[in-house]
């Protein structure tokens, strides 16, 4: 069974289903990842690798939007993401819920080159819908 850490693992699972139903095309990263694997880590926040398309992008402010009531979320741009400095925090307006978003680490590391599994997560919203996709 999955334990919670800092971030509220239900919020977790309600972020992680919205970015589902907008399709955002994402890998989950970090210490959130590892509470997916049952690997517990204390956390602050959810970190995400972003597909870097500028539709990609405006489906992500499109699942943050379906969460949260923060005018805020506009101001995570394709321009950012795709740009020289590719991450961005997003706090929602109450700092229950903090999410990196990052697309690429310099020349190092790029979406396409991550490798990943699809986890299913006890007793998680996603049903038949495909799970979340964590490092593995």
């Amino acid at each position: 069974m999955i334990r919670r850490s800092t971030v509220e693992f239900d919020k977790l699972l309600a972020v992680l289903a919205s970015l589902h139903e907008q399709g955002v095309e994402y890998v989950l990263i970090g210490a959130a990842a590892l509470n997916v694997h049952n690997i517990v880590r204390a956390t602050d926040d959810a970190a995400i690798f972003l597909r870097p398309t500028v539709v990609n992008v405006a489906r992500l402010r499109d699942a943050l939007r379906a969460g949260f009531d923060d005018p805020e979320i506009e101001k995570i741009t394709a321009d950012d993401l795709l740009g020289e400095y590719p991450a961005v925090q997003y706090v929602s307006p109450t700092a229950e819920f903090q999410l990196d978003v990052v697309t690429r680490l310099g020349e190092a590391f790029g979406y396409n080159g991550i490798r990943f599994e699809v986890i299913d997560v006890q007793g998680s919203r996603f049903g038949s819908r495909p799970r979340p996709r964590c490092i593995g």
